[in-house]
């Protein structure tokens, strides 16, 4: 890359258009916390200034600086339309700086949320990653039972998971255990329907010179039938894992379990206050959390499938 491919960037432009944004004065009096706007904005930009330096793709420089850009912008338009303008309910839509201050400042309640959250989020997940593989190929692999399973599995996975909430707390002993429940129901059906379509979707020619080399049905299973269906096992674990958020979160709220709380909890507890400036900065930790996540399954599925040619 050139140099000017690496510095001469858009995303430099909103970076010094948020700090000017900073000088105008602001609407009313208050404490709007600008400097904690600031040394975000210069932590971005900096972040950005390093991954132009060090990067060796194209690619990889125009999908950060188009990421930080989008951030960018929504934080000029909140300040300007928020404590500049004072356009904004100031209630219900704090200042980003006062966001940004109560962020810092709830740190260890909120690590401690997403980390019962994330806890429960990958004790459901697993075990339902290692309980629906297996049937999934299986019952995808026997001629006898797949069209069958297939119509139960299209059946149950129709159903909404957050139909079983309600079940869930009433039946299980604890609301640990129920919003374990609820996240391996979550992700259950989703990686199996994936598991069984991709064991069907494996070219016939695969599998039957597998057989003419006399592979056994264990080795079938392993290492000619998991590795093809691999590409709709993650989709089907990502589709999983993306409801599994939704219902941990919707669980907790409507559990409300204050001696175990996550996330969702921690959301709903405060915005039954109207406090909406720690409920701001607890869906953005979310949203993070999520992302991180996806992200680390990406590499993951990159990794398992590097044999495949590229697209």
């Amino acid at each position: 890359m050139t140099l000017k491919e690496r510095f001469i960037r858009v995303p430099h432009l909103f970076f010094l258009l948020l700090l000017l944004v900073q000088l105008i004065p602001d609407a009313k009096e208050g404490e709007f916390y600008a400097n904690y706007v600031i040394g975000f904005a210069v932590i971005l930009e900096a972040f950005f200034l390093l991954v132009a330096v060090f990067s060796k793709k194209t690619d990889t420089v125009s999908e950060v600086g188009k990421l930080l850009g989008v951030i960018e912008v929504v934080l000029i338009l909140w300040v300007l339309f928020g404590p500049k303008l004072d356009r904004l309910n100031a209630k219900m839509f704090p200042a980003p700086g006062v966001v940004l201050y109560q962020l810092i400042k709830d740190e260890e309640p909120l690590l401690a949320a997403v980390k019962i959250s994330l806890r429960t989020i990958l004790k459901g997940f697993l075990l339902a990653l290692v309980i629906a593989i297996p049937s999934g190929l299986v019952l995808g692999w026997l001629k006898p039972v797949r069209s069958t399973a297939n119509y139960v599995v299209r059946f149950v996975s129709s159903i909404p998971p957050i139909v079983y909430i309600p079940y869930a707390i009433a039946f299980l002993p604890t609301m640990s255990g129920a919003k374990l429940f609820i996240i391996f129901v979550a992700s259950f059906w989703p990686i199996l329907s994936g598991t069984m379509t991709g064991v069907v979707n494996i070219e016939r020619g695969i599998l039957d010179s597998a057989k003419a080399l006399g592979v056994g049905r264990v080795s079938m299973l392993s290492h000619v039938i998991l590795p093809g269906a691999l590409p709709y096992i993650f989709n089907g674990a990502n589709q999983g894992l993306g409801i599994s958020f939704i219902l941990l979160t919707s669980a907790e709220m409507i559990a409300a379990d204050s001696t175990n709380p996550g996330l969702g909890f921690y959301i709903w507890n405060f915005s039954n206050f109207a406090n909406y400036k720690r409920v701001i900065p607890a869906i953005f930790v979310l949203g993070i959390t999520i992302c991180l996540i996806s992200f680390i399954i990406k590499k993951i599925q990159d990794f398992l499938l590097r044999w495949r040619a590229p697209v």
